[in-house]
């Protein structure tokens, strides 16, 4: 077979050869496409150039519970609230977390900075 599109072809010791045309990759017999970037500078700035190409910065990035925004095509990564950022495993729980919402706590109480509080407790009379 021929060389596909945006290709040279050319003869070392009488085989044909074919290679990418600069400023293009992939496979030289299928055909070539432009290459997007070569450096970060060249991909929108959520994105960071890997292979060639402007990929989201925080494809594969964080662990577990966590967030993440591209910002200067870096991966930033964050915890939701209620959770640590450990850096081998992603967000864990907070150790003293009694709750996250207020179905996690009696249906008398509700949760207030990760604690099952008693919301009438300092405010009406008992």
């Amino acid at each position: 077979g021929g060389c596909g599109l945006n290709t040279v072809c050319h003869t070392a010791d009488k085989i044909s050869m074919c290679d990418c045309k600069p400023g293009f990759i992939g496979y030289p017999f299928d055909g070539c496409y432009p290459e997007e970037c070569t450096m970060n500078s060249d991909c929108p700035k959520e994105m960071e150039c890997r292979n060639k190409h402007c990929e989201d910065a925080c494809k594969n990035a964080c662990g577990l519970n966590s967030h993440c925004k591209g910002i200067k095509h870096r991966p930033v990564c964050s915890c939701r609230p209620g959770y640590d950022w450990n850096p081998f495993l992603g967000c864990q729980v907070q150790k003293n977390k009694e709750c996250s919402e207020d179905s996690d706590c009696l249906s008398n109480h509700t949760c207030s900075n990760f604690k099952c509080v008693d919301p009438c407790g300092s405010v009406c009379g008992n």
